[in-house]
């Protein structure tokens, strides 16, 4: 089968499934109001400036609400053991984790375009003037969290207490992506420029790499432990 071909009929299914169900999305997007209504009770702007503290509201309501969506992308396969019918099927390894990593990328983006233009409503900051900048910031780093967790999540599922297992088995690996989302958007709500952030770009993009290429060379062998 063409390579390109499986990875979307991979991404495909899971998308397909994740429309139907809506569960993992509802799940997500009250995960996400309940994080915005503590921050909006617990942060005082009157002594607080957004610039100052919005990266991190920012960045822990992204990560904690994709840690739902991703800790749950082999959910259906685990369910129904079936990352052993995966293996068999005539599909290149790199393309499943490919396809669940297009499928998991697509479904943070969607919550983001939600959770975002909640965080300028519940928090009152115009977003919307830095929406350019946050808008590259956010998929750079999106794009990098999704191989992670997507990576993490199919090692996670071939255990007994798998939920419990892939946060600890994320949290540390991420922190120079976390570093690096949390340090370039201070530096734009600051009225930075995307030329201040350069270094903290590079370092995103060459985590990003450096988990898609282990992701595509090692799943295989994730498979093959199901």
């Amino acid at each position: 089968m063409n390579f390109l071909r499986a990875v979307c009929i991979i991404a495909g299914k899971d998308l397909r499934v994740e429309f139907r169900q809506r569960e993992n999305f509802t799940l997500m997007l009250f995960f996400s109001l309940v994080i915005l209504v503590i921050f909006h009770f617990t942060l005082d702007f009157t002594e607080l400036s957004f610039e100052t503290v919005g990266a991190g509201v920012i960045w822990i309501a992204i990560h904690f609400t994709g840690i739902l969506t991703l800790g749950h992308s082999f959910r259906q396969e685990q369910a129904q053991d079936s990352l052993r019918g995966l293996r068999l099927t005539p599909i290149d390894p790199a393309a499943i984790y490919l396809g669940k990593w297009l499928a998991n990328t697509a479904t943070l983006f969607a919550m983001e375009v939600v959770l975002i233009p909640l965080i300028a409503v519940t928090l009152n900051f115009p977003l919307a003037r830095f929406a350019g900048p946050l808008f590259l910031l956010i998929a750079l780093h999106t794009i990098g969290f999704s191989a992670l967790g997507t990576l993490f999540a199919a090692i996670a599922a071939q255990t007994r207490r798998g939920e419990t297992l892939f946060p600890l088995l994320v949290f540390p690996v991420e922190i120079p992506l976390i570093g690096s989302a949390v340090r370039s958007t201070t530096t734009i709500l600051n009225r930075g420029t995307l030329a201040d952030v350069v270094p903290w770009l590079e370092l995103a993009t060459a985590f990003n790499l450096l988990v898609l290429g282990a992701g595509v060379l090692l799943f295989e062998y994730i498979l093959e432990e199901s």
